[in-house]
């Protein structure tokens, strides 16, 4: 029963991080007063700790703390305890730490979560065919979320009417938009170098161009 459910921990932790990869390019819900920001984080926070309570049984299960090092920990640990500091120290804390439902970043407990899914993620993904398979998720839903945009600036647009406007795009703001293809373009890139996948090899370079 244990084997069982550290195999299928792996899983489920797989299938959230999956699920972030395409939630962060392309969820919005047009049913709030913010379409992008707030639904993102609020999909991505309850993602964080589903993942969390995953991690934290596994460890009561196994005995041990469960916990893979990255040359990115202290970074990242130095870098949250800066902003809580910074945060904790401003005119309006509450706001600089918590975050407005309307403008979210950069915020102490939206980063937070942040920190704490990339610890979550890879400290519970091992399998190179995991790993890779979000590689490939997060492409896609890029790539989606470039073609929607780039359809609504030549007047393709959803069929929807909140969406019939020339600078609607699945991310929010342009620049984050812009912010994501920068990450996710070198990471394809890669991709379309080093597979060896006859039939992966289109997609991937028509994804990073």
């Amino acid at each position: 029963m244990k084997e069982n459910f550290l195999k299928l921990s792996e899983n489920l932790v797989f299938l959230l991080v999956a699920a972030a990869a395409v939630i962060s390019p392309l969820f919005f819900l047009p049913t709030t007063s913010e379409f992008f920001e707030f639904n993102k984080f609020t999909a991505l926070l309850v993602i964080t700790v589903l993942g969390l309570l995953i991690w934290a049984a596994r460890m009561v299960l196994e005995k041990r703390a469960v916990f893979t090092r990255t040359p990115l920990d202290v970074p990242l640990i130095v870098f949250a305890a800066v902003v809580f500091v910074a945060s904790a120290a401003s005119i309006d804390n509450f706001i600089s730490i918590i975050g407005h439902p309307q403008n979210l970043w950069p915020s102490f407990f939206p980063l937070l979560t942040l920190v704490l899914f990339y610890f979550m993620a890879v400290s519970n993904l091992k399998s190179k065919k995991h790993i890779k398979a979000i590689l490939w998720i997060l492409i896609a839903s890029t790539t989606a979320a470039s073609v929607v945009a780039l359809s609504s600036y030549f007047a393709a647009y959803l069929p929807f009417e909140f969406a019939k406007i020339r600078s609607f795009n699945t991310v929010g703001v342009i620049n984050r938009l812009a912010l994501l293809q920068t990450l996710v373009i070198p990471i394809s890139a890669s991709l379309s170098i080093f597979t060896r996948s006859k039939t992966e090899r289109p997609f991937v370079i028509g994804a990073t161009l």
